[in-house]
């Protein structure tokens, strides 16, 4: 059975545990049946904010916001480098001690499960690599991120996607293919399935509801064929980078220009590139080239050579 809980009808007991949500969980426990939570924000992904400078912590390799972590300590952690701070009592930039965190967390989710279910067996899972099968036996609630879906959970009793939206606010043309074949995967799999949402008349949760995957295909397809995107054309983005941001900045310039000039005289291909948006990853300089081209190697080929034989310069398929 699937259940759409709107979030804005229903009265919540903590953060994003709404009154439905938790009877449903009490329900599959006495039935001694396991239970999975998702929620698409890994780890502690709070920030911790100055209120009075709005000074935020940003990991000092990458241009990344640090995110807060409760355990197994208090501290600030990069989830792309991994570097790690102590979480300081007081601002860096101003010296005040009004500092604040930000966001909704997977963590702050666990902490509010056991507050509300103190006898359930709880597990956070945040790295999937430490889970063992003894670990999936022995305990009640599993919490994490979408990932977790992949696990061998037997007598799993009920699946909850705590905000649907925030699995969708994701840069990525595929992610609605991606959670409807993730919500229909647990079908097979779960007693119950609750989808809680802010926007319930989201087309994504309406074919999910009628089953009808034909008028989700069409829907998505046509989406597809209008703005040109795969499986309509083919698209790559293109990841140029180095330690020192003019070399960067030089060689996309370079490579840009060249293959917005050869995207002039090929049909519907278009190339995008922002001089100015430069990140910066585990101390490197980055920036990148998206190119659009329903024919790609062909079009790939004059750059080959530079593509292949540059240094720092790698072709991702989207």
């Amino acid at each position: 059975m699937i259940t759409v809980i709107d979030m804005n009808q229903i009265r919540s007991v903590k953060p994003l545990i709404s009154e439905v949500l938790l009877a449903r969980m009490q329900e599959t426990l006495s039935r001694w049946e396991k239970i999975l939570l998702s929620l698409n924000r890994r780890g502690a992904m709070s920030t911790l904010l100055c209120k009075d400078c709005w000074w935020a912590a940003r990991c000092p390799s990458c241009d990344l916001v640090m995110r807060v972590h409760l355990k197994p300590e208090h501290s600030l952690l990069c989830h792309f480098c991994e570097t790690k701070w102590t979480i300081p009592d007081k601002c860096p930039k101003c010296s005040s001690y009004n500092l604040i965190q930000g966001g909704t967390r997977v963590q702050s989710i666990d902490i509010s499960i056991r507050e509300v279910l103190p006898e359930a067996k709880i597990l956070l899972i945040e790295d999937l690599s430490k889970i063992t099968p003894k670990m999936l036996s022995e305990y009640d609630i599993f919490i994490g991120t979408q990932k977790i879906s992949s696990l061998p959970i037997e007598n799993l009793g009920l699946v909850a996607f705590l905000l649907v939206e925030s699995d969708l606010a994701v840069p990525d043309y595929a992610i609605e293919e991606d959670m409807y074949h993730q919500v229909r995967h647990f079908f097979s799999r779960a007693r119950d399935i609750i989808l809680q949402t802010r926007s319930p008349k989201l087309r994504l949760i309406t074919d999910v509801m009628s089953g009808n995957f034909r008028s989700f295909f069409q829907r998505t397809t046509s989406e597809r064929k209008q703005f040109r995107l795969p499986p309509f054309t083919q698209m790559v983005t293109i990841h140029i980078s180095d330690s020192g941001e003019s070399v960067v900045k030089q060689r996309i310039a370079s490579m840009a220009s060249s293959m917005i000039e050869a995207a002039k005289i090929t049909p519907d291909t278009l190339v995008v590139y922002d001089h100015l948006l430069t990140e910066k990853r585990a101390g490197k300089y980055c920036q990148k080239i998206l190119v659009r081209c329903p024919n790609m190697l062909t079009f790939l080929e004059p750059f080959r050579a530079q593509i292949v034989r540059g240094r720092g310069i790698e072709v991702e398929w989207l």
